[in-house]
């Protein structure tokens, strides 16, 4: 992920909320401050947040919205709340750093590519942990960073397989991701996904978000083992029927924030005097317009005599 998602002003050090809903409002007003949200998105990262677990594993949470709300995202942006103590997010899950995802299309996927390998480094997590300078985060976060090595698998397939291309339009999130990991999980054979010379193990969403997968990117997905061709259909059958979802979501978006334009585009009728402004809020006014002016008196140039009349 690049610098400029991250900023010292979206990173909260040693915060200690009272539970996950003040963490999560915590994040969104970062968020909100910084201009990368209308503040309406907090709520709906409460309500991603009510129907799915956003929890990543090794201490870490990234609460994002729901698609069908972003046209309340101005400009994607990643709030960082660091919580030292830890806050338990689920039963038996604590959370230690919280990154609040608010992005416009695809953008993150990077993000979560760099998150989950930062994952396998348990040393460098526990040192962001406890960090008490921003620029630490921002830096393990970064392209540029090195990532830990991860264990690779040799870029083959296994004995059965079937090719497709990812049309979602945002990419392999985290909600797909977990249904591929769900659906796979139900099956005893070996599993998994090939994108060029990285695999993943299909059984685990980490190893799923390293791929970074992104709308058009072409997969393997194979099998191996007692009921390799059923877990196949299966999950074939599962990463179709997504598309639908994720389409329909994308386009409700994309139908919200051209609303949203259209509202904030509204011309009166007629051909009325623009008096150019600067706003003090957000909405739409209607009424007499004031315009205040500063000038100099008027100063006689012809002398006079002082204390006679002209």
């Amino acid at each position: 992920m690049s610098h400029e998602l991250i900023h010292p002003e979206l990173i909260c050090l040693a915060t200690a909320p009272a539970n996950k809903e003040e963490a999560i409002r915590q994040a969104g007003q970062l968020l909100a401050r910084a201009g990368c949200i209308d503040a309406a998105y907090i709520d709906s990262l409460l309500a991603r947040e009510a129907v799915a677990n956003t929890f990543l594993g090794h201490g870490v949470a990234i609460p994002h919205g729901m698609v069908e709300d972003r046209h309340l995202i101005k400009r994607t942006g990643i709030a960082i709340l660091q919580i030292p103590q830890g806050l338990e997010w689920n039963p038996g899950q604590t959370t230690h750093l919280l990154f609040a995802i608010a992005a416009q299309s695809d953008e993150h996927i990077q993000l979560l590519r760099r998150l989950t390998r930062l994952l396998q480094d348990e040393a460098r997590l526990q040192q962001l942990f406890a960090t008490s300078n921003p620029q630490e985060l921002i830096a393990a976060l970064s392209d540029s960073a090195a990532a830990p090595a991860a264990p690779q698998q040799a870029a083959g397939d296994l004995a059965e397989k079937f090719e497709w291309v990812v049309d979602y339009p945002n990419g392999l999130h985290a909600r797909p991701a977990t249904a591929w990991v769900e659906t796979a999980r139900q099956y005893a054979s070996q599993v998994q996904v090939r994108h060029g010379h990285h695999v993943a193990d299909a059984k685990n969403m980490i190893s799923l978000l390293q791929l970074g997968l992104q709308r058009g990117d072409r997969l393997v997905v194979s099998a191996e083992g007692s009921d390799a061709t059923a877990l196949l259909q299966a999950l074939q059958g599962v990463m179709t029927r997504l598309t639908a979802q994720e389409q329909t979501d994308a386009a409700l978006a994309a139908q919200k924030a051209q609303a949203q334009r259209s509202e904030h585009n509204w011309q009166p009728p007629g051909h009325p005097l623009e008096v150019a402004g600067i706003s003090a809020s957000p909405g739409l006014a209607i009424g007499q317009v004031h315009v205040l002016t500063h000038g100099l008196p008027a100063i006689p140039r012809s002398p006079a005599v002082p204390g006679r009349s002209r």
